[in-house]
């Protein structure tokens, strides 16, 4: 069975998420997306970010509120695998925060942070 992540971001009142077969790609996307959504109501360049990371393997159905992530087949809660810490780039020149530059900066931010927790 392969393996299955789950990276959250909260922000705010809500939050944003990735879930993919590997650590880094789940986080990377959940980084991504807290950009595009979010970037219109937060001030995100600079700023720390905190991504939750489970291991979901076999489960299916989840939810998550700001007590925790669960199961909603099992009623089980998923206790946290790690927590990866990451600073987002400030903005140089005339760089966009969706733009491919910011992002592909975050992309390096994601896997330096990855590559600390995982060692």
């Amino acid at each position: 069975m392969k393996k299955d992540y789950l990276a959250i971001i909260r922000i705010g009142g809500g939050s944003t998420y990735g879930r993919d077969v590997s650590i880094f790609d789940a986080v990377e996307h959940a980084v991504r997306i807290c950009i595009l959504d979010c970037h219109r109501y937060y001030q995100l360049e600079g700023k720390t970010l905190n991504v939750e990371v489970f291991d979901v393997t076999g489960r299916t159905e989840l939810t998550w509120d700001n007590q925790g992530v669960y199961c909603t087949d099992t009623s089980e809660a998923v206790e946290p695998l790690k927590v990866v810490t990451l600073q987002l780039p400030e903005l140089t020149g005339r760089m966009k925060i969706t733009g491919p530059k910011y992002l592909l900066q975050s992309s390096h931010e994601v896997s330096r942070a990855c590559s600390a927790v995982a060692a």
